[in-house]
């Protein structure tokens, strides 16, 4: 079920090269709409409008935009590739807000409550859960949260009323996990082992969204006691325990660089381990 277009094959570049040799055992496929250039163009456009970062700081992220063509492969709807693409720069601007030195927070906990803070705002302006019209204020977001007000709310209306708590559940716990992780740098937290670290990294990794997303892409429903069901549990588990490990590790040399080279400032497994091991990083 292998399928990536060629034409993305060859412009793909590595600093680090992934050998020939080496296959996958597992079956993957890139959908035929993240070939669409004009749909790939237009999103990636609409969301640098309002990412608050120069061009240079955003052309980092735009290569983020092929994820969505892998996490959510049998997706034919244009509508609905457009959202997810949005919604995978959506994550990833608000990452680099998070953990750049140029960002609006760069890992200050202080500054993390208060602007991504304005996500819980979101969600209690999508879901209006007290049947009155309670009024929102968005007066004062930010422009990337306005724009993640706008995906969100093209999501969420698309859902159940089942998928609509799951929404609303998954996201607050990723952004739970955000803000956690700035605290955490804050306090100087020391891990007695990996398993409080990916504690945390669980919820702001975003792994239980993405799979989450997979109904509103697919036209799918898990009610929920499959959902809760210990064997989709289990298997959840695994894949963000997965998932975390291979990111911090690919990802490690990057969040130093973004932290403007302090250990301190970096929220990742790898430094986690030198912690709780007495390692330097170098060892």
């Amino acid at each position: 079920m292998s399928n990536v277009p060629e034409q993305q094959k060859s412009d793909i570049v590595r600093k680090y090269q992934v050998s020939d040799r080496f296959k996958t055992l597992l079956p993957y496929e890139c959908g035929p709409l993240q070939s669409v250039k004009p749909l790939v163009d237009d999103a990636l456009s609409w969301s640098f409008d309002t990412c608050q970062f120069t061009k240079p700081q955003y052309v980092r992220i735009e290569g983020t935009a092929v994820f969505a063509g892998y996490f959510w492969p049998f997706t034919r709807d244009r509508v609905k590739f457009d959202a997810l693409i949005k919604m995978i720069i959506h994550f990833f601007v608000a990452d680099d807000h998070d953990e750049t030195v140029y960002g609006h927070i760069d890992r200050d906990a202080g500054k993390a409550a208060a602007i991504l803070g304005q996500l819980y705002e979101v969600c209690d302006k999508i879901s209006d859960t007290t049947g009155k019209g309670r009024h929102v204020s968005a007066i004062h977001w930010k422009p990337y949260i306005l724009a993640a007000y706008a995906v969100y709310d093209e999501i969420y209306s698309a859902l159940n009323e089942v998928q609509k708590r799951r929404f609303l559940h998954l996201f607050r716990e990723w952004n739970d996990g955000m803000i956690a992780e700035c605290f955490d740098i804050k306090s100087k937290r020391q891990f007695k082992n990996l398993d409080e670290y990916i504690e945390v990294r669980t919820k702001s990794i975003a792994t239980m969204p993405l799979i989450h997303l997979i109904e509103y892409a697919d036209n799918l429903y898990v009610p929920e006691p499959e959902w809760q069901h210990p064997s989709m549990q289990a298997l959840f588990a695994h894949l963000n325990r997965a998932l975390i490990i291979c990111n911090d590790m690919y990802s490690f040399e990057k969040e130093l660089l973004d932290a403007g080279g302090r250990p301190d400032g970096v929220y990742n497994i790898v430094a986690a381990f030198a912690q709780i091991e007495g390692v330097s990083l170098e060892e």
